[in-house]
């Protein structure tokens, strides 16, 4: 690639990892720490995409059901954390998906 591409893909690659600040990133990390530990300790792939994966996690963290129970506020940042992983694998996933908007509403 030509000396012009590659500083315009690093600047690209800049973007992206000032895309979040430190404090989002730190939380959307663990954010999905639990949610693959909540997949892992129930047999199901956290990276598979399948919405009502998510939404099963989703109801868990409000329901406090095997997890501390999350305000409103923590639940959309988690679904925000887990979209964010799966966009950034190429993973289509849809927020809007019933099994996940029932579970917001």
């Amino acid at each position: 690639a030509s000396p012009y591409l590659k500083r315009i893909a690093a600047t690209a690659e800049e973007y992206e990892r000032r895309r979040q600040s430190p404090s989002t990133a730190r939380a959307y990390a663990s954010d999905w720490r639990s949610f693959e530990g909540w997949c892992c300790h129930r047999g199901l792939d956290a990276k598979a995409g399948d919405p009502r994966v998510v939404g099963l996690y989703l109801s868990a963290c409000a329901s406090g059901d095997g997890l501390p129970k999350a305000s409103v506020a923590s639940i959309e940042r988690r679904l925000a954390a887990i979209s964010s992983v799966y966009r950034a694998a190429d993973i289509r996933f849809s927020r809007e998906h019933p099994e996940i908007s029932h579970v917001l509403a």
